[in-house]
């Protein structure tokens, strides 16, 4: 069984873009962002928090069927600075774009459809 990661302390302000990869595949499916992307993987994998389309939730749910879980890659991290929330929003935006246009089967594309930054909540 899977132990639950404790989630970073508040004074670590970095945050990280990550992308989830089919292990049947070594596709990436899904990319996010986040200041602790194993606890957010821990969350895309029980359910604890929203955030991912129904592709993407459909998608998971299939691997776990199969006794299997997502890879987690972790792309770029971003510093702390004044604007290292908008800064991540945009690579993250980046990074979605990148992947798509390499032709990655992506399940989450809102964030290229978005304007930025972001309108929802911030990432956890």
């Amino acid at each position: 069984m899977f132990k639950m990661p404790k989630p970073l302390k508040r004074q670590d302000q970095r945050y990280t873009i990550y992308a989830l990869i089919d292990p049947r595949e070594d596709t990436i499916r899904y990319v996010g962002m986040s200041k602790d992307a194993q606890f957010r993987l821990f969350q895309h994998l029980h359910r604890t928090a929203g955030g991912e389309s129904k592709q993407a939730r459909h998608w998971i749910n299939e691997l776990q069927q199969s006794n299997l879980t997502p890879i987690l890659k972790i792309l770029e991290t971003i510093e702390t600075t004044d604007d290292a929330y908008s800064v991540a929003c945009e690579r993250e935006h980046y990074w979605i774009e990148k992947l798509l246009h390499a032709g990655a089967p992506l399940l989450n594309v809102k964030g290229v459809l978005g304007p930025y930054p972001r309108t929802v909540g911030r990432p956890m």
